[in-house]
């Protein structure tokens, strides 16, 4: 389902440069935020940014949510396409990744991020 987002989402966090051939490099960024930001109790973002091509290139990765110590993000308003992950928690992230990497979704790679909101399942916004 493609839904426009018509306001920006801001908020603060870490961020590192990563590709998809480092797959620890998000779990120490995860593990970082919650160092710096415990206990969170509002939505928690996983953003991907600044691509270097697509998903085989390196990209910039932030953890954050509108209250968090860090620096601040913007995630832009648009066109966003929703993947629902059914699941409410990041163990199942990486397969759901690979299967939209496999799928016809026309994506911009300009901002795609993943929602974690205490209580709800895990939605990846594709920027479309």
């Amino acid at each position: 389902m493609i839904q426009n987002i018509e306001k920006q989402i801001t908020i603060n966090g870490l961020k590192a440069r990563a590709n998809n051939k480092t797959p620890d490099l998000f779990k120490i960024a995860w593990e970082n935020f919650f160092i710096d930001n415990s206990p969170i109790t509002e939505a928690v973002y996983a953003v991907y940014t600044n691509y270097e091509s697509d998903y085989k290139g390196a990209f910039d990765f932030i953890v954050g949510s509108a209250g968090a110590n860090g620096e601040e993000f913007v995630i832009p308003a648009g066109n966003y396409y929703i993947w629902d992950t059914k699941s409410e928690n990041n163990e199942c992230i990486a397969g759901e990744w690979q299967k939209i990497w496999t799928s016809d979704i026309k994506r911009k790679y300009t901002v795609d991020f993943e929602v974690y909101i205490p209580g709800e399942t895990i939605k990846i916004y594709l920027a479309v």
